[in-house]
């Protein structure tokens, strides 16, 4: 009888326990079954191994956060700016600087993320052929760079290469001069800088049928050596061949680096993630954590081993790097457009 009613009251125990495991999970349930929230990452193409590089990014952050399950799609630029406000919108994705009216819709501050500076690029034989001395150059003020570019064209060389037929190659041109010329990027701004765009067309310091050429057609005239320079940012180097960007060189634009501030204009790409609820189960707080994550330095040394893209960490922001959006995003806006056919006259 004894032994009966140990084992009675053993089993009593037993489920004893388990109604106390029970309730305790219920109250507090373990971190494995809890059920994730989904977050949605959609950037535009940014091209291989760019894609691949992201996607296996966002795997490990998956793989790191129990609490979060992350779905990464590529889509086109215009499909994500018209899903901003929608129950499509995603938790984290890609803005240009000239969208920056869409940021007020965003709790957490859009980030420079990426970017595709704009310099000079040369053809390093004719630089060699013609004792030209990049670095020095490279160091100089705008005025002291023009008159050696005077002095260049004299010996039978076109300095510059541009292929303004877009007008938007033109509109790099204008923000370079009238930054090193102490202005802005405004669109008077630019307009102010005509007198100096005017002194290079009319001391032949750039090829006579700029305005009949398309940007394709000056980045060939420096590859096959009939100009020295072309002002362009890196997708110049999309189109080449591996033989034909080993014939380039790179500086920057003369005045940028012996500013009491040094600068360079970059075409910027801005991490965005949402500030309402978009859906049941969205989580503001796994934006943020996708945010710090792909702006972390870890994140960014690899992204720019892996892709040679030029990325941000946002310890970077705002002491290290001074860059200046590029308008040529910028040049379907009718004053721009307005300014271009102003010039062409």
């Amino acid at each position: 009888m004894k032994k009966k009613r140990t084992i009675v009251l053993a089993a009593l125990s037993s489920l004893a326990v388990a109604a106390v495991v029970i309730i305790l999970v219920s109250i507090f349930p373990v971190k494995g079954d809890v059920e994730p929230k989904t977050l949605r990452v959609s950037f535009p193409d940014l091209g291989e191994p760019q894609n691949s590089t992201v996607r296996r990014l966002l795997s490990e952050f998956d793989q790191f956060y129990d609490e979060y399950e992350v779905s990464f799609s590529v889509s086109r630029y215009a499909e994500l700016i018209t899903d901003f406000g929608t129950a499509i919108q995603p938790d984290l994705t890609i803005l240009t600087h000239s969208d920056l009216s869409l940021f007020s819709k965003y709790a957490v501050p859009p980030l420079p993320w990426t970017g595709s500076l704009w310099g000079l690029y040369y053809n390093v034989t004719v630089a060699e052929n013609n004792d030209v001395d990049i670095e020095e150059i490279a160091e100089s003020s705008w005025p002291a760079f023009q008159r050696q570019m005077t002095l260049l064209r004299s010996q039978d060389v076109v300095p510059f290469s541009l292929g303004a037929r877009l007008g938007w190659p033109w509109l790099a041109w204008l923000q370079h001069l009238s930054k090193v010329t102490g202005g802005g990027s405004t669109p008077e701004d630019l307009r102010l800088t005509a007198a100096e765009w005017r002194y290079i067309e009319e001391a032949g310091l750039v090829n006579e049928d700029y305005r009949s050429i398309s940007w394709a057609d000056s980045i060939r005239r420096v590859v096959e050596g009939r100009s020295l320079f072309v002002l362009f940012d890196a997708t110049i180097l999309k189109p080449l061949l591996p033989k034909e960007r080993a014939s380039l060189g790179f500086m920057p634009f003369p005045g940028s680096q012996t500013a009491p501030q040094p600068w360079q204009i970059g075409s910027l790409l801005y991490l965005v993630a949402p500030a309402f609820e978009s859906r049941p189960g969205w989580s503001p707080d796994g934006a943020k954590d996708l945010v710090a994550y792909f702006s972390s330095e870890g994140v960014v040394n690899r992204l720019r081993e892996e892709t040679g893209m030029e990325i941000y960490a946002a310890s970077e922001y705002g002491s290290n790097i001074n860059l200046i959006p590029s308008v040529t995003t910028d040049a379907r806006n009718p004053v721009y457009r307005s300014l271009i056919e102003s010039l062409s006259l």
